[in-house]
């Protein structure tokens, strides 16, 4: 598969990802209670008739049959316990999908810029885990499995600024002074990537570019994909208007594109000075 052809595949995967799961997700998502809502310490205690209410209206709204007014409280709070579920699992597959666009982002990137490849080999060794190399792999598989291994990560990166929405949750007694989860602040990851590509550019650093571009693709695409709800938060600076969802499509895709190019631009800037072996880099 030529380079043009994966790129296309990769962008159609990202619009995908980015505009029609997302509306399938939003369709069940949208009317759950946010997700940093301070956890079940903060809710009152029902009686049993508030509850069989209460519960009877979920019901009507989730498409389950409303249970009888008859029904014991026990059985309401079963139901109950199984909404919960199924919201676990709406919060997990809205998460997934930021996941699958922060992966497909980067994997564009990728394609369009090969030094931004993430080379399993020259990690690993560091977690400990030794080469996986076995001596008969070709540069294409060592290419198609480090690509899959970017895409895991960023995936990973993207997903895991839902966590500050648990630890919100955990900490309710202690508010913060902001209104949501501190891993979605987008003025600190914005000023990351800022000081990176500047370190990069001055210093000669490549690692400095491949982690300012993960951190732009998984951390501000996440961003951006919520700023369609809230906003950005660019505390203590303010918070921007919620964007527009075209505006949110638009920026998905254009920022591979952005980021992918100026990484190429930086590294063309001092790659003659890298001292990396001809085999270390990829070429599509």
């Amino acid at each position: 598969m030529s380079a043009r052809t994966q790129l296309v595949v990769a962008w159609a995967a990202l619009l995908i990802s980015a505009w029609p799961l997302d509306r399938v997700v939003e369709h069940f998502v949208q009317r759950l209670p946010p997700k940093s809502d301070g956890g079940s310490e903060n809710k009152p205690d029902r009686g049993g008739a508030q509850l069989r209410a209460c519960l009877a209206c979920r019901s009507a709204e989730s498409g389950f049959v409303v249970l009888s007014t008859e029904t014991s409280v026990e059985a309401y709070s079963e139901v109950d316990e199984r909404l919960a579920s199924s919201r676990s699992l709406l919060r997990a597959t809205d998460t997934a999908v930021h996941g699958l666009i922060g992966g497909f982002s980067y994997w564009m990137a990728c394609i369009i810029c090969p030094d931004l490849v993430l080379n399993v080999n020259i990690l690993l060794p560091y977690l400990g885990f030794g080469s996986t190399s076995n001596g008969h792999e070709t540069a294409r598989e060592f290419l198609q499995r480090d690509v899959f291994f970017s895409f895991c990560v960023a995936f990973m990166i993207s997903s895991c600024i839902d966590l500050d929405h648990i630890v919100k949750a955990v900490n309710a007694a202690s508010p913060a002074p902001w209104e949501r989860g501190w891993l979605h602040l987008s003025l600190p990851p914005l000023a990351l990537t800022c000081i990176l590509y500047s370190s990069a550019y001055s210093f000669h650093l490549l690692w400095c570019v491949t982690c300012a571009t993960l951190c732009m693709l998984s951390v501000l695409s996440h961003h951006i994909r919520d700023g369609v709800h809230h906003g950005l938060d660019f505390y203590p600076l303010g918070t921007t208007p919620v964007l527009p969802y075209w505006l949110y499509v638009v920026l998905t895709l254009i920022l591979p594109l952005v980021s992918s190019h100026l990484s190429s631009a930086i590294i063309q800037q001092f790659k003659s000075k890298l001292d990396i072996p001809a085999s270390d880099l990829y070429i599509i």
